[in-house]
């Protein structure tokens, strides 16, 4: 993953697939953020996402994602 995706409007299917067959985890609405994994663990993002309902997004890149991450407390930063 390349960005940080935090849902503004509407609502999201957060889907898994498992022997070719997709099972919903949950339903996720405004102000969810989707792939924070990425700033903590590299590799691929083990879930499918998939609008329900109009929704918009704001794409946060993964490296100003990073950076605030650096430059937040220590506390913030055990979390």
């Amino acid at each position: 993953l390349t960005k940080i995706y935090l849902i503004r409007t509407g609502l999201a299917s957060i889907q898994i697939v498992k022997s070719g067959q997709n099972y919903e985890l949950y339903q996720a609405g405004a102000s969810f953020t989707l792939g924070e994994e990425a700033l903590f663990a590299r590799g691929n993002y083990p879930y499918n996402v998939i609008a329900v309902a109009d929704t918009e997004v704001v794409e946060i890149p993964l490296s100003q994602a990073q950076q605030q991450l650096e430059n937040s407390t220590e506390v913030l930063k055990k979390i």
